[in-house]
């Protein structure tokens, strides 16, 4: 499973088969964008902050990129398909 960290609006906005933008793992630098497959019901573990949102997607395109230049420029640094996809904000 790949966490990562979104904006609010990103969080709002996503559904399945949408695109959003954030964080790999919420670290800054590790700029990644995520193609959303299907949507699926997330369920809360003991190790989640109650006061961070949180959603759950399987089967997503990642495609990371060393900074927003190249975000911006789709120069990625590294793909992966077919992957559990944990959003968070």
């Amino acid at each position: 499973m790949i966490k990562v960290r979104v904006s609010k609006e990103d969080f709002e906005e996503a559904t399945s088969k949408s695109i959003i933008y954030g964080f790999y793992n919420g670290i800054s630098g590790n700029h990644v964008r995520c193609e959303l497959a299907k949507e699926i019901e997330y369920n809360c573990n003991k190790n989640d902050d109650k006061n961070t949102s949180y959603k759950m997607f399987s089967n997503c395109t990642l495609k990371f990129a060393v900074n927003i230049h190249d975000l911006h420029n789709n120069q990625w640094k590294a793909k992966l398909d077919g992957e559990m996809v944990k959003i968070y904000f």
